[in-house]
C-alpha cells in the first residue's frame, strides 16, 4: 500500500488489565489504496471511518464502509481492510479487561457489527479523551477504563441509531447500484448491501426490486457476467482467473451462471468472439 500513515498509542499495561475495561491500543490509520490483513490480537476493537470508503472483511462477513461508518470486531477476528481509490482514514480503539467479554456480551456485542450513515460525534469525542487520558502516567489507566466504557455505550447507540434523514427509495437503490458497479469483484451479500444503505434486509430487497426490476443478487450476477464477457473478448486470461477477477471463486459455478445468462459456456463464448 502506498503512502499509508499511522499514529498509534500503546499504553503501558500493568494493574490496568484487572480493570473491567483495559485500553490496549488506540490510534488513526490512513490507507491510500489496496488492502491490509491482520488478525486482531485484541479482545475487542472499534473502528470509526473518518473519510473515504472501502470494505472491511471479518468473521466471514463483508461490511461496506464510508465516512460516518462504525465497525465493531469481536475477539480474535481476522480483519481485512480494503480501501477504494480515494483511500480511507480510520480511528481505532482496542481494549480488553478482566470482565470485558462478559460485559460486552451483556451490552449486545456478541458478534461483529457495522453501521453506516450514523452520527459518530460522541464516539469521536470520547476517542479524543481516551487518547489524552492514555498520556497520564499516574491515573491514565483508570481514566481510560472509564472512558472505554463510555465509548462502548456510545458505540452501541451509534450502531442502533437510525439515520437522521433516511434514504429515499431512489437513493437506497442508487447507493446499492453504485457499490455493486464499483465493487462487484468483492464478496457481496444481501446483508452487506442492506447495511450499506442503513435499512432492514426486507425493506432493502423490496425497494431494490421495485426500482431496478430485479433482485439485488440477480443484478450482481448480471454485472459480473457482463464484466467477464469483456475479459473473455479482450484478454487472454484463463477462465479460472476471469472468474476470480469478477468475484466468483469457483470456476464450475462461474460456468453455470454464465451459461444460464448467456446460453453458452465461457469457452464457447470466447471461441465465437475470436
Amino acid at each position: 500500500m502506498r503512502g499509508n500513515m499511522q499514529s498509534t498509542i500503546y499504553p503501558v499495561i500493568g494493574r490496568q488489565k484487572e480493570l473491567p475495561f483495559c485500553l490496549t491500543e488506540a490510534g488513526t490509520r490512513e490507507l491510500n489504496g489496496g488492502s491490509v490483513r491482520r488478525t486482531v490480537p485484541h479482545p475487542h476493537l472499534f473502528l470509526l471511518v473518518l473519510s473515504g470508503s472501502g470494505a472491511i472483511k471479518a468473521g466471514g462477513s463483508t461490511f461496506p464502509v464510508k465516512k460516518d461508518s462504525i465497525v465493531y470486531l469481536a475477539p480474535g477476528s481476522e480483519c481485512e481492510v480494503e480501501a477504494d481509490g480515494e483511500g480511507i482514514m480510520l480511528k481505532y480503539t482496542a481494549f480488553g479487561g478482566e470482565n470485558a467479554e462478559v460485559l460486552m456480551k451483556g451490552l449486545g456485542f456478541g458478534e461483529n457489527a457495522a453501521k453506516s450513515d450514523t452520527d459518530l460525534s460522541e464516539c469521536s469525542r470520547i476517542y479524543e479523551k481516551i487518547i489524552e487520558a492514555s498520556k497520564d502516567p499516574v491515573n491514565g489507566g483508570e481514566r481510560a477504563s472509564v472512558l472505554v466504557y463510555e465509548l462502548v455505550l456510545a458505540a452501541r447507540s451509534a450502531l442502533k441509531r437510525r439515520a437522521a434523514e433516511p434514504l429515499s427509495a431512489v437513493n437506497i437503490a442508487d447507493e446499492a447500484l453504485r457499490y455493486i458497479d464499483e465493487c462487484y469483484m468483492r464478496e457481496i451479500t444481501l446483508e452487506s448491501l442492506a447495511n450499506l444503505t442503513g435499512v432492514s434486509l426486507q425493506h432493502f430487497c423490496r425497494v431494490f426490486r421495485d426500482r431496478v426490476g430485479m433482485r439485488p443478487m440477480e443484478y450482481l450476477t448480471k454485472k459480473r457476467v457482463s464484466e467477464a464477457k469483456k475479459l473473455l473478448t479482450d484478454t487472454d486470461m484463463q477462465i479460472q482467473d476471469i472468474a476470480h477477477a469478477v468475484g466468483i471463486a469457483d470456476r464450475t459455478y462461474f460456468g453455470i451462471i454464465f451459461k444460464k445468462q448467456e446460453g453458452i459456456t465461457p469457452t464457447d463464448f470466447r471461441r465465437d468472439k475470436t
